[in-house]
């Protein structure tokens, strides 16, 4: 789906729809080729939402005495994940002064860089992840000046890495999602050139050479060729996506999209109860994804004609004590006024 309790308006990114999940994993899981096995764990518990496992990991690493920037680095990527998850729904300022931690260290070393030129590698690639997170979060916020300013650092540190160790495969993803991101959402702005093509070419460079980023990169193509409106493809690349993550709700959402915009209703439907599955056991609970997934699972229904299944849902989407509290998702009263349209 697409995390402080900031202005309920501004921590929505209608623009990127579920791109919650469209940036949540850009660039930051990739570089686990450059270490071992805790970072490849820290991955997949991240993208399986299992944020208290991967947070309890990374504090095993430091009181055993782990100082590195590496460990820094993904302590932000978890916390960029939970931030997304939750959508702004707890607060930002863990995940801010992680990242903050990681560009001043980052920042610091380059200033003496090493003359190994794998390591000084790194230290560039963590600093433009981390400029990526910022870039995706003040675009939440809608800072949209601040987020061009963040992306064009990360865009500079990445080149850098790449230009400084050519076999870092996995920091085409970020360029890539950065070309086409830009293009897609600030072609308003006369400076921005239409690069989608070209951020397509480089995130597929990650899928073929890339390492741990290959399934990342795979879920940014998709919501990618989702914006694109080919819709076979992203469905190629997103049933690649579950197969490696089933129990994956990032992984599911952008699954699921795929059938709801291709208008395959049994498929979506099926998709979708899979994923409200996965939500209803998720060990990082977020209630407004049950709801938001029920009121699609209704309309998937509503739009194939079983009114019956579709009322269900509604039912249930009614009677949540969430939902009766918060009642701000716009998303899922529009389906619901449609949903009554349909089946009056």
């Amino acid at each position: 789906m697409q995390i402080s309790r900031i202005d309920k308006k501004k921590s929505k990114l209608p623009s990127l729809g579920n791109g919650a999940l469209i940036l949540i994993l850009i660039l930051c899981f990739s570089s686990a080729l450059l270490a071992g096995d805790w970072k490849q764990e820290t991955v997949d518990l991240t993208i399986n939402a299992d944020f208290n496992a991967a947070e309890s990991l990374l504090t095993s690493r430091a009181a055993k005495g782990d100082t590195s920037l590496a460990l820094d680095f993904y302590r932000t990527t978890v916390l960029n994940a939970q931030l997304v998850h939750f959508e702004n729904r707890i607060s930002a300022q863990p995940f801010l002064k992680a990242t903050g931690r990681v560009i001043h260290r980052a920042e610091k070393m380059l200033r003496h860089p090493p003359q190994d030129s794998l390591k000084l590698a790194r230290i560039y690639y963590y600093l433009g992840s981390a400029y990526s997170f910022l870039t995706v979060y003040e675009g939440r916020q809608k800072n949209w000046f601040s987020a061009i300013k963040s992306g064009i650092k990360a865009r500079d540190n990445l080149e850098r890495a790449l230009q400084t160790d050519s076999t870092l495969y996995d920091a085409w993803l970020g360029l890539g999602s950065y070309a086409y991101w830009a293009s897609a959402r600030a072609a308003w702005l006369p400076f921005i050139k239409d690069r989608r093509a070209e951020g397509i070419r480089l995130v597929k460079k990650t899928i073929k050479k890339g390492r741990y980023g290959r399934y990342t990169a795979m879920h940014q193509l998709v919501y990618m060729l989702l914006d694109k409106g080919d819709y076979k493809q992203a469905a190629l690349w997103a049933g690649r996506c579950v197969k490696k993550y089933p129990h994956s709700p990032f992984m599911y959402w952008a699954y699921s999209h795929v059938f709801m915009k291709q208008k395959d209703y049994p498929r979506a439907i099926s998709s979708y109860q899979t994923l409200l599955k996965l939500l209803q056991h998720s060990k990082s609970l977020n209630p407004n994804h049950i709801v938001v997934c029920r009121a699609r699972m209704a309309d998937m229904y509503a739009r194939s004609g079983d009114c019956k299944n579709a009322s269900q849902q509604i039912g249930y989407i009614v009677t949540d004590t969430w939902y009766r509290d918060k009642r701000d998702n716009e998303e899922v009263e529009r389906l619901m006024d449609e949903i009554k349209g349909r089946c009056h």
